[in-house]
C-alpha cells in the first residue's frame, strides 16, 4: 500500500468476504488486522480476496 486510497481498497476486498467480521488498516504499517471466524473463512482467502483487488499479501500470525 503506497497511497491513501489503497487501505480503502484493501480494506473493502477483506470486508466483502461473508465471515471477516472486523478489518482495520494502517497504511504507515502497510498491515491490515482481519477478525474472522477461523472456523468458516481461512487465510487463504484472506491473501486471495487482498490478492484480487491488486494488493498481494501474507498472513502474519
Amino acid at each position: 500500500m503506497t497511497c491513501a486510497v489503497c487501505p480503502i481498497t484493501v480494506k473493502r476486498s477483506l470486508e466483502q468476504l461473508p465471515d471477516v467480521s472486523t478489518v482495520k488498516v494502517d497504511l504507515a504499517e502497510r498491515m491490515a488486522i482481519v477478525t474472522y471466524d477461523p472456523d468458516k473463512a481461512d487465510p487463504e482467502a484472506l491473501t486471495k480476496a487482498t490478492t484480487n483487488a491488486g494488493y498481494p499479501s501474507t498472513v502474519h500470525k
